[in-house]
Parts: C-alpha cells; structure tokens; sequence
C-alpha cells in the first residue's frame, strides 16, 4: 500500500500544508489504494519538506513527482484533454501554486496577528525549551527568504492586489479552458482563499 508522508492536520483541513492536501486530492482521484503519515519534522526527507509518497521502498518527493508517479502508473488527470490543452492546464496549475505559495506563507508567517495563532501550533510538538527560540529562528529566515523573493517588500495592499489577480486570471482562465482542476471541486481551503 502506498504512504503519504504528510504534515499533520490544521485548520480544518486534512493538512496545514497546501502541497500535502494536493498530494492528498492526486492520490484520491488516481484511485490508488493509500495511507497518511503524519510527521512534523521533514528535515530527513528528500529535499527536506514534503508531502513524500512512500511508494514500492521508493521516496517520491514534492506534489509534482508524485503527479508523475501516479500519471506513470496509469492515472490520467486531464482526462479527454488534447496535449496542448494539458499543458495549459499545467501552466495555470504552476502559476497559482508558485504565486499563490508566497503569499501563503507571507500571510501566515509575517503577518503578526496570523503568526500568533499559527507559530504555536506549528511548533507545539517541541520541547518546552526550544519552543521559544526555534519559532523566532524559523521566522526569521522565512523574512529572509521571503524578502529575496520580493514578496516582504511589498505594503499589505500590494500582496492583496496580487492574490486578486491570480485569482481573476485563474478564474478567466479555467472558465474557458476545460482540465482537470477545473472541473473538480477544489478543497475548501482554496474556496476560502477566493473571498
């Protein structure tokens, strides 16, 4: 049986993490036979995050290789779609995740009234010790991070007006184009984000 190798549940979803409930919804739709693992610490795994596919002793990492994985073992996940058509589908997908990505994480851990809520949980399964330091650590170097990829330059109002325009573009988009993702529902953490 297949493992996901995920982080565990939050929010109201089956994974704090974005990319894990992609895998989750891939796995669902390929109709493989699978099971979770949840661990909090991914630093062992492959490219040290996750989601990870335990799959036949192999580790597949990232939710584009295990799409792959599942498109190789006989899932089609852009059923009736022409190959130019699948790799509109892909670029959009691509597009969304990458943008979409940076703003979730700028809004979650820069933002101080979300990091207060989130860091905690984030980090509830340290010791008592490193629960203090690890967090402040953490979220400095995602500032950092953040800061090179432009997002944590910008005003609170300029990270807004980009996630409409993801959002309008993604709607145009899929509404005229016919794949996968757009003809399933997509999670509730995604439909919340719209608002």
């Amino acid at each position: 049986m297949l493992s996901l190798i995920t982080f565990p549940t939050g929010f109201g979803e089956p994974s704090h993490s974005p990319f894990c409930a992609k895998a989750m919804i891939l796995l669902q739709m390929s109709g493989q036979t699978w099971q979770r693992e949840d661990i909090s610490n991914p630093s062992s795994m492959p490219h040290g995050k996750l989601p990870v596919l335990r799959a036949n002793g192999t580790l597949v990492a990232d939710s584009e290789f295990i799409q792959g994985w599942l498109t190789q073992q006989g899932a089609d996940f852009y059923p009736g779609c022409t190959d130019e058509q699948r790799a509109i589908g892909h670029a959009l997908v691509r597009m969304v995740e990458e943008n979409l990505r940076l703003i979730l994480v700028h809004d979650r851990w820069l933002d101080d009234e979300n990091w207060a809520r989130l860091g905690p949980m984030f980090f509830a399964q340290l010791p008592a010790p490193l629960r203090k330091l690890v967090p402040i650590l953490a979220r400095r170097s995602v500032r950092a991070g953040l800061k090179s990829n432009g997002i944590a330059r910008m005003s609170p109002s300029s990270v807004c007006k980009r996630r409409a325009t993801i959002w309008t573009l993604w709607g145009k988009s899929s509404a005229r184009t016919h794949f996968c993702w757009a003809t399933h529902r997509l999670p509730r953490m995604l439909r919340s984000c719209r608002s």
